[in-house]
């Protein structure tokens, strides 16, 4: 297997909502946290957040940040989805059956039951 060459240039690009990202591992899909060791699915080793090599490829989550354009939800919605997955952690714990509930099933409960999930910043 050949050695893949390491960037040392810094890099950065915009993502379609304009959010200025730094090319980098930290940034990167294949990059996996376990526990406190970062490391790369592509290399199968352990690698510094700096580190950029030929495989980064942009991660999902990035692809996608500013698409709320500076929404932030309410604490009380915070706190309703935290609830819900403690909840859902202790029926799994004690071996109780339990269906997960999707991100949409949780916004949809809570707008129903108290309005946007969102902080009206005035805006």
């Amino acid at each position: 297997m050949g050695r893949s060459k390491k960037i040392t240039e810094t890099k950065y690009l915009t993502n379609e909502f304009g959010v200025t990202i730094k090319v980098c591992c930290a940034s990167c899909q294949f990059r996996q946290l376990k526990t406190e060791q970062r490391t790369c699915e592509k290399k199968k080793r352990a690698v510094d957040s700096s580190e950029v090599c030929l495989h980064w490829k942009l991660g999902d989550r990035l692809v996608n940040a500013g698409k709320t354009k500076g929404k932030v939800q309410r604490r009380q919605y915070q706190k309703f989805l935290l609830e819900i997955r403690e909840k859902e952690s202790r029926y799994k714990e004690m071996g109780l059956p339990i269906k997960a509930k999707t991100l949409d099933e949780i916004h949809a409960e809570f707008e129903s039951k108290f309005g946007s999930r969102f902080r009206d910043l005035g805006q």
